[in-house]
């Protein structure tokens, strides 16, 4: 029914409740006649408000019109892991990727994401970003030996060019060594991993299995 105003001042098609549909639409109202002042208390609620994507307890409604969910990174890729799994034998001159980085799941371990693999060695974040490594690996072996030298380090993708790493050598330092390495990895969030590795040279040697840890945690996601 149209909405009519009569000659003596009369309006007649208004029924209760308002308007009829598609009688008023919003180029007929001016910016700003009607404020929340004007207008009921749930007058207008989520279910009368057309937004596209999908509106619900863990979405917010945009300035776009479109529903969208609340940002942030749940995870923040928070890993210390030591190596307790048993000690790790190092041939002379040659490379030796280190495994078994976990302990009894007590104050000294957490992995919050489980992206890091005893089996393996190998930390593979799930967040592509930007990420701090750090780690100690110690050496034992090579007592009174001329030349010996020690190089631990973290490398990403088991690639020496993508690695941060430290040497130590001497000839009677007792036989042990504790090598520090830390950097900063761009993970793709994927694929990429971070993992330890441990070289000798001059003799054979070990990679502790009590004073070796990893860690690592996101800085930028991506």
């Amino acid at each position: 029914m149209p909405v009519k105003i009569s000659g003596d001042g009369t309006i007649t098609g208004i029924v209760e409740g308002g308007f009829p549909d598609g009688i008023v639409d919003s180029d007929m109202i001016k910016a700003g006649a009607v404020d929340s002042a004007q207008m009921a208390a749930g007058a207008v609620d989520l279910a009368h408000h057309s937004a596209s994507g999908s509106k619900s307890g863990t979405t917010f409604l945009a300035g776009d019109n479109t529903w969208k969910t609340a940002g942030g990174i749940s995870s923040r890729g928070m890993l210390r892991a030591g190596h307790t799994g048993g000690n790790t034998g190092l041939n002379n001159n040659s490379q030796t990727e280190v495994i078994n980085l976990a302990d009894n799941g007590g104050v000294w371990y957490f992995d919050h994401d489980n992206w890091y693999s005893p089996t393996t060695g190998r930390y593979t974040p799930q967040v592509a970003g930007f990420y701090f490594a750090s780690a100690t690996i110690q050496i034992t072996g090579g007592n009174n030996t001329s030349g010996f030298e020690w190089n631990g380090a973290i490398r990403k993708n088991s690639s020496a060019t993508y690695s941060s790493s430290a040497i130590m050598g001497s000839s009677d330092n007792n036989g042990w060594a504790g090598i520090h390495a830390s950097g900063v990895f761009s993970m793709n969030g994927s694929t990429d991993y971070l993992s330890l590795y441990a070289y000798v040279y001059g003799t054979t040697a070990t990679v502790r299995d009590d004073e070796t840890f990893l860690s690592a945690f996101l800085i930028h996601a991506t």
